[in-house]
This record gives C-alpha cells, sequence and structure tokens, in this order.
C-alpha cells in the first residue's frame, strides 16, 4: 500500500457516520451550548465555533472533519469567504453536534480500529517505527518533537513494540 492509498484509509475511517438514536447530549443542553455561543445580535454561531465546541465535548475534530463540516454547511454564494463569517442556525448546531460527538466507547473502538491497521497479524502490539511515520506524514500530522512526546509517554517496549490490546 503506498502513502496516498494510507492517506485516503485514514480520511475514510474519520468519517462520521449519522447516529440519530445514539445522541450523546440532550436536545436542551445542546440548546444552552449553543444560546452561550451565539452573537446577541444575529442569534448564530459560527462554524470556526465547531472545532472549539467539539473539542469542550472532549472530541477531536481532524481537518479532514472540519473540512466536511466546513464544506456541508457553507452555503455556495459563501464558498471561500472563511469559517468565521458563515454562521449557522440552532438546527444546524445541533445536527453536526449530533453528527460529530462519540462515545467514549465510540472513540475507544476508534482507536482500537486505528491500531489494527498497524497490527496485521492482530497481536496486540503495534511496530512503532511505521506508527511513527504515519505520524510525522499523514492527516493532521505530528512534529518531530510531539511524535518524541508522544512515544516517551506510550514508553513501548525495548523491542519497539508497544502493546495495545486491552484498551
Amino acid at each position: 500500500m503506498d502513502l496516498s492509498d494510507e492517506r485516503e484509509t485514514k480520511d475514510e475511517i474519520a468519517q462520521p457516520v449519522s447516529r440519530q438514536d445514539s445522541q450523546i447530549l440532550k436536545e436542551s443542553d445542546i440548546k444552552s451550548m449553543y444560546d452561550s455561543l451565539s452573537s446577541a445580535k444575529s442569534r448564530k454561531v459560527t462554524l470556526n465555533q465547531i472545532c472549539r465546541c467539539l473539542q469542550m465535548l472532549n472530541q477531536c475534530p481532524n481537518s479532514a472533519t472540519l473540512d466536511k463540516i466546513y464544506s456541508d454547511y457553507t452555503p455556495e454564494d459563501m464558498e471561500g469567504t472563511g469559517s468565521e463569517s458563515i454562521a449557522i442556525d440552532l438546527n444546524q448546531f445541533t445536527e453536526i453536534i449530533q453528527t460529530y460527538s462519540y462515545t467514549r466507547e465510540e472513540r475507544l473502538n476508534q482507536l482500537n480500529n486505528a491500531f489494527l491497521f498497524f497490527d496485521k497479524n492482530e497481536s496486540g502490539v503495534v511496530d512503532t517505527e511505521p506508527m511513527k511515520t504515519m505520524l510525522l506524514t499523514v492527516g493532521d500530522c505530528f512534529t518531530d518533537k510531539e511524535c518524541n512526546e508522544f512515544f516517551k509517554e506510550a514508553a513501548p517496549g525495548t523491542d519497539g513494540k508497544w502493546p495495545y490490546d486491552g484498551m
């Protein structure tokens, strides 16, 4: 598999699935959040605020996810104007939060699937070198410093393998 295939695979994994019956927040909570973020004048929230809002909900939207949200919710006549000038209403905000918010179990499942990508034998361990290469080159890339800190914290074994099974 070449690097472009790996990039496509990683982006495909990041794509959300609408889970209308799996709501993480009650609509009243979403409305309260919307009210606290919306401007008094327009009573709308900008697309630029969506990333921060998802992060406050312990979500980790990557650039592919944010690009998808921006393209889906930017009117054609406003394309290219910047996410800070695109305002969304409560219904759109609710739809985004419900679609792009995942439970802890769903996030752990996504993480486990990402590790399985590196664990071709499904042995429960990952070789750190291919993983480091991906972290530095694909998607929302780490810097060398971030990558080194990540592996220092993750503490792979002396054999260069990192157990992930059982997370």
